[in-house]
């Protein structure tokens, strides 16, 4: 199919708003008709060659869409479910799958680009393949991810807070379907900057920082936090918040990834 997607060629230049071709999902791969994706930092390293990707590139990671069709062998999603996209999509046989990680998947760092079986279904009106930011791409009207990278949201979600959610929220086991956000639940009890009193610091105030603020206190006796400002809607600068105690020199840090 055709559709209309923003491209980027080349680090420092605008994207090129443009026709590409899209394939068909695959086994195991779903299409999604995009409608919410966000701007995050880390498009940014991208654009700005602070980080390094293949191009042409059709970035976007942060995303929510509805099922438009689904390849075959897929059970999890079906036409119509309103969806999060998680750019941490696992093959779940992997080394690190089977172990408990599978946010670390082997297959994903593998096949960075593409989708899991190694090719693009992304493409220029050249012929030239485009790489899928995070198996997500969703810099564009329609975006074809694996089916674990589709985490399906309740009714009271919005597309842009969905969209908000798969950046900051869904490093999690997406097998689950639960909409629970295990990765960070994990980062933060298995950090090695979490020390055996169950404390951490989480350092910054925006969505990632509130999620994990949310999150790593679930079974944590002590979250530590430097800013009071946005955070404080989490209660993790509030001395009486259970979760909650002053920064001293010497406390043990969780840094969150972004």
């Amino acid at each position: 199919m055709r559709m209309t997607a923003a491209v980027l060629y080349d680090v420092n230049k605008p994207y090129s708003i443009e026709t590409v071709e899209l394939d068909p999902p695959r086994r195991g791969e779903v299409l999604i008709k995009v409608a919410a994706a966000g701007v995050c930092r880390s498009d940014l390293h991208f654009q700005k060659g602070e980080a390094t990707i293949a191009l042409p590139a059709v970035l976007g990671h942060e995303g929510s869409g509805t099922v438009a069709a689904v390849g075959e062998g897929v059970s999890m999603v079906k036409p119509g479910d309103r969806v999060i996209l998680s750019f941490v999509p696992n093959c779940g046989h992997c080394h690190f799958c089977e172990s408990g990680h599978p946010h670390l998947c082997d297959e994903h760092a593998r096949t960075t680009g593409k989708l899991f079986d190694g090719t693009s279904r992304l493409h220029t009106q050249s012929g030239q393949d485009c790489t899928h930011m995070g198996k997500v791409a969703c810099f564009a009207e329609y975006a074809v991810v694996p089916e674990v990278g589709c985490i399906l949201a309740p009714p009271s979600l919005d597309f842009p807070q969905m969209a908000l959610i798969g950046c900051s929220v869904t490093l999690i086991d997406p097998n689950k379907q639960d909409g629970l956000p295990a990765g960070l639940i994990e980062a933060s009890a298995n950090s090695p900057n979490h020390d055996k009193d169950g404390q951490n610091i989480l350092f910054g105030d925006g969505h990632v920082d509130w999620s994990s603020t949310a999150f790593a206190g679930r079974g944590q006796d002590n979250i530590y936090t430097r800013k009071k400002s946005a955070t404080d809607q989490t209660g993790a600068c509030d001395p009486q918040h259970p979760f909650a105690s002053p920064v001293d020199a010497g406390d043990n840090v969780l840094l969150p990834t972004q």
